[in-house]
């Protein structure tokens, strides 16, 4: 692969979409001829025509909280009750994206007594309402039923204004290189806030999300991420090549 067909991907995936003319002028090279190596690109299966331009991947109909719920279970229950057992602490103020493995860590959280919950997913309110462990705080907004939690403007305003101890923040998809990937562009800046209103942050996915490429949208950058919590063995051949330095992992047994 030339450095020129590499940074095509690069600027692309990071960008989510762009045009043969911006490309063009980026790589300093034809329209004609960046014409021809997104062809290539697309007959690979790496990038993807559009109307216009070109976009990362083939779009694919995303996936529902409860069809991601029923995939590598086991995996998202070990992280969800090593979280409850190891990292939260009485007092702690918890913010938890919306997503199939935060909705497993509030499972492991109702029995937890003195802590403070904060979410926009609608079943985590549902596991916690009845919770005698502390306090619940709901963040409102328009409903998105696709993801079970409440989205749009108002519901990044009450993140604005909100602080927490700690993150969990869910992700379709982790590129080492890049960052996370999520189904929809709704999830962008909520999961942005979640990840920076608090102290410490935790992206959590299971062994497969480094090799699902379901995400479609640009979600956290990698130098956004401090920390990541996963099943992946801390012996895997892709965490020697490409973790970035600045990333401490937390690896789930």
């Amino acid at each position: 692969m030339t450095d020129r067909t590499q940074f095509i991907i690069d600027y692309v995936r990071r960008n989510g979409f762009a045009t043969p003319a911006e490309l063009a002028e980026l790589v300093s090279v034809s329209p004609a001829t960046v014409r021809r190596n997104l062809e290539k690109l697309h007959a690979d299966g790496v990038l993807c025509k559009v109307h216009g331009g070109v976009i990362y991947q083939r779009p694919a109909e995303p996936k529902s909280v409860n069809i991601r719920s029923a995939q590598s279970v086991d995996e998202k229950r070990r992280i969800a009750r090593y979280i409850a057992k190891n990292m939260i602490v009485p007092g702690d103020k918890i913010m938890l994206d919306a997503g199939s493995t935060t909705t497993y860590i509030a499972e492991e959280l109702q029995s937890v007594r003195d802590i403070t919950v904060i979410t926009h997913c609608i079943e985590i309110l549902n596991l916690l309402r009845d919770s005698n462990g502390g306090a619940l705080v709901g963040v409102g907004g328009e409903y998105d039923a696709r993801l079970q939690a409440f989205v749009g403007p108002l519901a990044e305003e009450a993140y604005g204004d909100l602080r927490a101890d700690k993150a969990f923040v869910g992700a379709n998809a982790l590129d080492l290189r890049v960052g996370c990937y999520d189904n929809t562009g709704t999830e962008k800046h909520i999961k942005g806030l979640i990840n920076r209103n608090a102290r410490h942050s935790y992206v959590v996915v299971d062994s497969s999300k480094f090799r699902d490429d379901s995400g479609l949208f640009l979600s956290l950058e990698i130098a956004d991420i401090t920390h990541v919590i996963t099943t992946l063995s801390q012996d895997s051949e892709l965490l020697q090549e490409t973790a970035p330095d600045h990333i401490e992992f937390v690896f789930v047994p």
